[in-house]
């Protein structure tokens, strides 16, 4: 299904990190409340948990997860906090945008004091319903000075934002209530120039193609 192998969708277009340092460490934490949540067994066995290495890096990261046991949603409510801090530039990638109604004041709060919002969708789906209710947001977003663009190079997968120069996040979770209380989902913010720059670098790759 991820593989890209859909004629009538072409090349997938996705984005992964690979986290190394404490950060693991909560990537361990969610995969242990996970699988208690799902079986019931909580994983005690030294063996699961092998000696720290520190490892360097100029990032600080932040790893939050959301999921049906949980009665709100920590990547919805961060989000949500990002885009009220945004001064410049606010740009979202996301394959499935049917925003909440808490997520789309937001974006269109920071259209209006002037943020550069831009959001990239793709031009195709593979959820044809997914694409016909995330256009009907259009109108109001562009109408307060959010710019949309349509990934035509196949299916843009990534889900990820920029804020200014000062974080980035990249994650599994989409624009989308299904995301933020029904799936188990899992996002990494990073708070790093570099990092900020690099992922910014890509977006604008990915317009050349939108």
């Amino acid at each position: 299904e991820y593989l890209g192998l859909d004629p009538s969708i072409g090349r997938w277009r996705d984005t992964h990190v690979q986290l190394e340092g404490p950060a693991v460490l909560a990537l361990q934490k969610v995969f242990a409340e996970d699988w208690l949540h799902a079986t019931g067994e909580l994983l005690q066995d030294p063996g699961y948990y092998p000696n720290f290495e520190p490892a360097p890096g100029d990032c600080i990261v932040q790893v939050l997860d959301s999921g049906p046991d949980r009665r709100w949603s920590p990547i919805a409510y961060y989000q949500n906090h990002m885009f009220a801090l945004a001064r410049e530039r606010l740009w979202i990638t996301s394959p499935y945008f049917i925003p909440s109604p808490s997520l789309e004041e937001a974006l269109v709060s920071a259209a209006l004091r002037g943020v550069d919002v831009r959001l990239l969708v793709p031009a195709k789906s593979d959820h044809r319903l997914v694409t016909l209710a995330s256009s009907s947001y259009y109108p109001n977003l562009i109408e307060a000075g959010i710019r949309i663009f349509e990934y035509e190079r196949g299916f843009v997968h990534a889900k990820t934002t920029v804020v200014d120069d000062w974080v980035a996040s990249v994650g599994s979770a989409n624009m989308d209530l299904r995301s933020f209380h029904l799936n188990f989902e899992l996002n990494a913010f990073v708070y790093g120039e570099a990092f900020v720059r690099d992922l910014a670098e890509q977006f604008e790759r990915d317009l050349e193609h939108a």
